[in-house]
Order: structure tokens, then sequence, then C-alpha cells
């Protein structure tokens, strides 16, 4: 049963897109599951294709993003995680 949970389990969840205030890129807030850690994920390289003034309009107000840029902020997530995940 605790690996059929595992299993099904997913990997990160995400909490919010914003800004960092230190470095002022946009940036994906995920909380990883099991633990008390949350990561802040770059994901200026895939918003590089969303016009400035929607681009911070969806960060500001929390609007969302076009269905392929969402994937690849997804995939930046992802990929940190599993980073996150191997050094750890």
């Amino acid at each position: 049963r605790r690996e059929w949970v595992e299993n099904r389990r997913p990997d990160f969840h995400l909490e919010a897109f914003g800004i960092d205030a230190v470095r002022q890129v946009p940036v994906a807030k995920v909380r990883i599951p099991s633990t008390y850690v949350h990561l802040y994920v770059d994901i200026s390289s895939a918003l590089r294709s969303v016009k400035r003034n929607a681009r911070r309009r969806a960060l500001r107000y929390g609007g969302g993003f076009p269905a392929d840029v969402h994937r690849k902020a997804m995939l930046l997530c992802k990929s940190a995680v599993a980073d996150y995940i191997a050094t750890h």
C-alpha cells in the first residue's frame, strides 16, 4: 500500500507565481510533498514568449498564462524538483 501511495503522489505542488524580491525575476513557488521544503524556481525563460504587459498582469493579479507557457514553467519546476531530490 505504501508503494502505491508513493507512486501516485505528485512530485510537487505549485503554490504561486510571483516576482523574486531580490533578483527581480519571475519565480514559481513550489512545495515538495511530505516535506516542509519550498523551492522558488526561476521561470523567466518560459515567459519570454509572453508580451511584457500580459506577463506583468498575470504575475501581479494571479491571471493565467497561455497553455504552452504554463507547460514550459511546469517542466522547469519539475526539473528543479528532480535536481533537489537528487542532491538531498
